[in-house]
């Protein structure tokens, strides 16, 4: 849907915030056209994580669904700039998450770590909190207490777990292991850069 002039863009930000709240202007959108493209296949998809055993609609690769949180903003606001490890709880952030995550910003990779609440309360070791409706947490992201979804930059889900807690995933380290392909890019590309400085 990228506009190729800024007459467009108009006009499309226009049918996109009157489709929000009028039914009639919504079938000016053609699905074929109008739905975002999966990366079922991408390297930066998670090899170590419940993929295969959750629901298809928020696989990885998926684009991951919006929000409309209690403050009235929108969760893509928030997913903006960086990685996001998205953790469905009401508990506070685990010790070993907060660990991975502090591991992987000091390798300068953005990434935060937003916690998805059935509470109000601010969850510890969270770097926001919003709270989600118990019903909304289950059936559109299919996800129970401890779930994670990890999300690229572009709104497209890279991992996803029922627990992340679990033995398994936190001794794995398995968003570290997702973003393998990408610290190794990031590493060459430095790498280059001190050399051609070199020479």
């Amino acid at each position: 849907m990228s506009p190729p002039s800024h007459g467009y863009q108009v006009l499309r930000d226009a049918v996109l915030s009157l489709s929000l709240e009028h039914d009639f202007v919504r079938p000016l959108y053609h699905w074929r056209t109008s739905r975002p493209h999966a990366y079922h296949s991408s390297p930066l998809n998670s090899q170590n994580d419940d993929n295969a055993s959750m629901n298809t609609i928020t696989a990885n690769g998926e684009l991951f669904p919006n929000l409309k949180t209690s403050n009235g903003t929108y969760l893509y606001d928030e997913l903006n700039g960086g990685f996001s490890v998205l953790v469905f709880t009401n508990d506070a952030i685990s010790c070993d998450l907060q660990q991975e995550v502090k591991a992987l910003t000091d390798q300068n990779i953005p990434i935060k770590v937003i916690a998805l609440s059935t509470t109000e309360c601010s969850i510890q070791g969270a770097d926001v909190t919003y709270q989600v409706d118990k019903q909304v947490r289950a059936e559109r992201y299919f996800t129970q207490e401890g779930s994670v979804y990890f999300v690229r930059p572009d709104h497209h889900i890279a991992g996803r777990w029922l627990n992340y807690d679990d033995h398994v995933a936190r001794a794995a380290h398995a968003i570290t292991k997702t973003l393998a392909p990408f610290l190794q890019r990031q590493q060459t590309v430095k790498a280059n850069k001190q050399g051609s400085q070199c020479e």
